[in-house]
């Protein structure tokens, strides 16, 4: 696992231009290494070479979707309990 630390906030900038070059270098350095799988979180679309597998994750996408299911069960909780335990998404009102 390679993590990269961001400098204090009083030294950064408010753009990502700084880190764009360092995670394309550090995807550069990985696949020189002979890595062969990458998962990115960073937020650039990085491109490594055929024969590389790279995956990326954007956190925000995710934790929104996380947000949706936990939101969508507390309300078919709800409606359950407010009918009795009887009540399914698939049935409606």
């Amino acid at each position: 696992v390679l993590l990269i630390r961001r400098p204090p906030r009083s030294t950064r900038l408010k753009t990502l231009f700084p880190y764009t070059t360092l995670f394309r270098s550090v995807a550069d350095r990985l696949v020189e290494a002979g890595i062969k799988s990458i998962m990115s979180f960073a937020p650039i679309v990085l491109a490594v070479p055929d024969g590389v597998d790279l995956r990326a994750v954007d956190l925000a996408a995710e934790l929104q979707i996380l947000g949706f299911h936990l939101h969508r069960t507390r309300l078919t909780d709800a409606a359950r309990d407010a009918v009795g335990g009887e009540w399914t998404p698939e049935a409606g009102v």
